[in-house]
Order: structure tokens, then sequence, then C-alpha cells
């Protein structure tokens, strides 16, 4: 094939490419790093199409498009590879200056029709190449860990032929199209960028497969995971509880008066109630306790590391933190209480007997009004080892003690509560 043909095949396949990854990132426009990789295809058309016609074009202003464009194509390629591996904005000012000055110089010396203009585009391009594929090498772990490697490769194998390159046109081999070492060397390099290509909807479908995730995971409502997700989490979570002998400890909540809400005020003040009381609770947990949608108004909040003594002042705290909320709606603020049932995992059973325990102690808050929190725990016990700031309101507290409990195996407060006959329970309400 003589190089014109190929050229020409060459511009071809690219235009159908940047198509194709133009509509990628139309239909996926929150996902900037593609729109990033088909504005750098836009832009490598765009340079190809300068070459074809170059000969009609005064060579300096047409050299000057070419490797501006060649540049501009990789910096973008760079940005769109960097958006999915780190998700963070450039904060230094400087790579944005070192790029513009490059721009610059490079334009200058190419309007100057300098014979060290293209080798200025190269050592530039030379230089993005191995960043980018360091980038991709040092974060070649997480679910871009296999495409990263791969465009890594690609990326090192690119800038070694970028060398090569400069090395013919220094040996002055570029100024012959036709030579078979210039026409090799171009076309691996398209071969390789072929590959960068796919490597490129690769890390779309990887992104794509990750929000499928989230979406199967999330409540689309509220933002909190569904129970499908609290119970693949929860299994793990009592899994590494249960090898390293930590404490796990789950809150279940429900909204009280809830239909009434509905009924009285609509549902689109009962969906902002929610939402803005999911916001509360983030706001209160820590970053890694999961915060759970099992329900229309019901939650689950499932607190690693964290015993039932703690998880019982953390429930009390959002009781508060709920009570004290004014939701803005449109005839007035939407106010809202809890009831919360606590409960820790015991040594010998798994996460559905502590969820139904943290339940049925939700269920016995809510028996004795609203605005209330239970757990197994005696009201001593929370007085004498409470040491936080915020302790348990015990005016709000109702203890359930379920038929034949035994020991509460429970590593910082164990209560032997012996066996009762029947059901008790021990209500605090010192109002």
């Amino acid at each position: 094939m003589d190089y014109t043909t190929f050229f020409v095949t060459n511009i071809a396949t690219v235009a159908v490419f940047t198509a194709c990854l133009s509509l990628l990132a139309w239909h996926n426009r929150e996902v900037i790093g593609m729109r990033c990789f088909a504005a750098g295809l836009i832009v490598n058309l765009f340079r190809l199409v300068i070459q074809l016609f170059a000969g009609r074009t005064p060579s300096a202003t047409a050299g000057m498009a070419i490797g501006e464009c060649y540049l501009i194509s990789m910096v973008l390629q760079t940005l769109g590879m960097r958006w999915f591996l780190l998700r963070k904005p450039l904060r230094s000012p400087l790579p944005w200056l070192a790029t513009g000055l490059v721009f610059v110089f490079s334009a200058e010396l190419y309007l100057l029709r300098s014979a060290a203009a293209p080798d200025m585009t190269n050592a530039a391009y030379i230089l993005l190449c191995g960043l980018t594929a360091w980038l991709l090498f040092r974060r070649r772990t997480g679910r871009f860990g296999m495409v990263s490697r791969v465009a890594g490769v690609i990326l090192t194998l690119q800038t070694g032929v970028a060398g090569y390159r400069s090395i013919l046109m220094y040996l002055d081999y570029g100024r012959n199209v036709v030579d078979p070492l210039w026409v090799d060397a171009v076309a691996v390099e398209a071969f390789l960028a072929t590959i960068l290509v796919m490597c490129e909807v690769w890390f779309l479908v990887i992104e794509l497969h990750r929000e499928l995730a989230d979406q199967a995971r999330t409540d689309p409502l509220t933002g909190a995971i569904n129970r499908r997700a609290l119970q693949e989490m929860a299994l793990r979570e009592t899994a590494r509880s249960h090898r390293h002998v930590r404490p796990l400890s789950m809150i279940v909540i429900d909204i009280d008066n809830f239909k009434r809400l509905n009924d009285t005020r609509g549902h689109p003040a009962g969906d902002c109630a929610l939402q803005a009381m999911v916001s509360s609770l983030r706001g209160t947990v820590r970053a890694h306790d999961l915060v759970a949608r099992t329900g229309g108004e019901e939650f689950a909040i499932l607190l690693p590391d964290t015993n039932e003594l703690g998880a019982l002042v953390i429930a009390d705290r959002l009781r508060q933190t709920v009570a004290a909320l004014a939701v803005p709606f449109a005839d007035g603020a939407i106010r809202l209480t809890i009831c919360a049932g606590v409960a820790q995992l015991d040594t010998d059973s798994g996460w559905e007997a502590m969820m139904r325990v943290a339940d049925a102690a939700m269920y016995q808050a809510k028996k004795h009004g609203g605005n209330r929190i239970s757990s197994r725990i005696a009201l001593p016990a929370i007085n004498d080892d409470v040491r936080w700031n915020v302790a348990v309101d015990t005016r709000r507290y109702v203890q359930t003690v379920e038929r034949d409990v035994g020991t509460i195996r429970i590593p910082d407060v164990v209560l032997d509560v012996g066996k009762s006959f029947g059901r008790q329970e021990y209500v605090r309400d010192l109002e």
C-alpha cells in the first residue's frame, strides 16, 4: 500500500472512531473523561485533514496547526484518563502554565520556519505520553487496574515510536514520506492509536458498569443503599467481626406517623422528608457507617467496630438530630421524629439475627410512643458506663428483655439477665 492510500484509509478510520466516541460522549455527558477523549479525537481528525491538504496552504501555517493539534489531542487524552483515575481537578496552575508556554513557543518556531519546530512538538508529545503512562501504572489497582496497565503499555510503546520518528526526522528520513522507514513508523503509530481508542471505550464500559451496579445497590430517592446492598455489606462486616473479634452493631429506624404525613401533605412532602432525613443521618454517623433504606419509611444503619452501648448513644444522637429538623416545604416546614432499635452482633449468630433483635427493639420503642430508642441494655449500665458528652436521654429510653435471652455477649458490657418467663419490658420514662 502506498503512503497516500494508507493516509486516506487512516483518516477514514479515525473519522469512524471519532463519530463513535462522540456519540458515546453525547449519550454519557456526565462522564467528563469520555468528553475529553472525544474532543481529543476530533482535534486529531482535524490535524489529519490539514495534513491531507497541507500542500494547498502555506507550509508554516499548516505546520503550526498540525503541531498544535498534535499536542492538544494528547493533552485532552491525558485529561480524560486523569479524570477516570483521580476524579480531582488540577489545583495547581503550573501544568496549565507549562502547557501554554509550550504551545506559544512551538507556534513561534513554526512561524519563524525553524527546523527545530517539529522536534519541539515531538519532545512535548513524548513527555506527555510518558507522564500519562506513569499515571496509569501508578493507578494499576482498583476497578480500572487492567485497562490502566494495558493503556500504560500502549502509551509506553507510543513514546518509543515518537522517539523513533524524531530520530528519523533528525536524519532527514521524515522529509520523504514514501520512505519505508517513515511509512512503517506511521503505520505502527496508527495501530497503537487504534488500540488506545479501544482502551478509552474500555474505560467507559467499566464506568457504566459501576454506575449500573450503584443503581442496583442504591435507593433512587434518597441515595441510601438498598436492602440488597445492605445484605452484601453486612455479610462482609459480619465475617470481619467474627474473624478479628470486633464488635458490630445495627440501628433500625422507623419514622413516626409517616403515613399521616403522606395522607395530609401528599407524597412529595413524604419524599422531601425522606431525603432530608437520610442527609441528616449521613451527616451524623461516620463515613464508613452504612445507611440503608430497607422499606418505605424504615432504615438500617450498620456500625462496624461499635458495641451496643456506643450504638445506643449514636441512636439517641440521631433521634435528637431528626427531631430538631425543620424540612422546608411549600406549605410549611415538615417536622419528623423517629423510633430506633439497637442490637449488637452476638458471637455465635449472623447479621440477620442482629437485625431481628434491633427491629423488635424498634417496635417496642414505637409501642411506648414516638421519638424513643430501645435496646437490651439495662438503664443502670448506661448511666454508669456512658462517658460521652452526649449521653442517652433516659426519658426516651425503652429496655426490652426477650424470653430466654441468657447472657448478652458484648465485649465491653456483659449483662447476665438470666432467663425470664414470658416477655418483660423495662420502660424508663421519667416525664
